[in-house]
């Protein structure tokens, strides 16, 4: 049973690196734990951004098959364009009737 008992100055050096190792280890935590809090700070503003993006741009959905309609449209015409340029080309006083069209 002697051999469980420890010299007291033992004990207190254990007693002592006990309470230094706990207080660096709530130090280590307390900087992780602030640096947590400023990360749940930044994402906190990332996603307040991305909710007032969503809010601006919630109208455009309504219109969004009107403008993949026009710009299917603008894409065709714009296939035709280079012949009809070089059809206007080769006959510079006639206007293509398009050009007409405002």
């Amino acid at each position: 049973m002697n051999d469980l008992i420890l010299d007291p100055p033992i004990a207190l050096l254990l007693g002592a690196e006990l309470v230094v190792f706990l207080v660096v280890l709530l130090r280590g935590l307390s900087r992780i734990r602030e640096h947590l809090e400023k990360t749940e700070s930044l994402l906190a503003h990332v996603q307040w951004g991305v909710r007032a993006i969503e809010t601006q741009t919630a109208p455009l959905e309504a219109r969004l098959q009107t403008m993949v309609t026009l710009t299917q449209e603008v894409a065709r015409h714009a296939e035709t364009l280079p012949s009809r340029l070089a059809s206007s080309h080769d006959q510079p006083d006639v206007l293509p009737e398009s050009a007409h069209r405002v």
